[in-house]
């Protein structure tokens, strides 16, 4: 199984991000954005893994971070595996009210063993994610 995150390309009902940068994701004003996701899979078999446990680590300070757990398309991440999907912990960001400018916030997948605590559980993997809200 391999443990990833990228910029989620494929949800229903929800904006898709484009990383403006390696550490930026540009999203939309007053819409709701998918900025990362976090899953398991096998490239070989086409199967997806057991979901991650993902923690918001520092809420943004202009909008609000969630976690969904729902379906991503593997297309995206390994053609020959067009038509299938995996289960992934998906990072949502909702901007504030007509907020438009520069966010951050934090998140981590949810391990056992040294990492930084949120809520009581490890994270290791920390990652930041800085927004920009257009």
């Amino acid at each position: 199984m391999r443990l990833f995150s990228h910029v989620v390309f494929a949800l229903s009902g929800l904006f898709i991000a484009q990383a403006a940068s390696a550490t930026e994701i540009t999203v939309p004003a007053g819409k709701r954005s998918g900025v990362a996701s976090f899953g398991t899979y096998n490239a070989f078999a086409c199967r997806g893994g057991p979901v991650p446990d993902v923690k918001i680590s520092r809420q943004t300070s202009h909008g609000h971070l969630d976690v969904v757990v729902m379906k991503v398309p593997m297309d995206k991440i390994n053609m020959k595996c067009t038509g299938e999907t995996y289960t992934a912990a998906v990072v949502v960001y909702t901007p504030s009210g007509k907020y438009v400018g520069p966010d951050s916030g934090s998140v981590g997948v949810a391990m056992s063993g040294t990492g930084i605590s949120a809520g009581g559980t490890t994270l290791n993997n920390q990652q930041d994610i800085n927004i920009m809200v257009k």
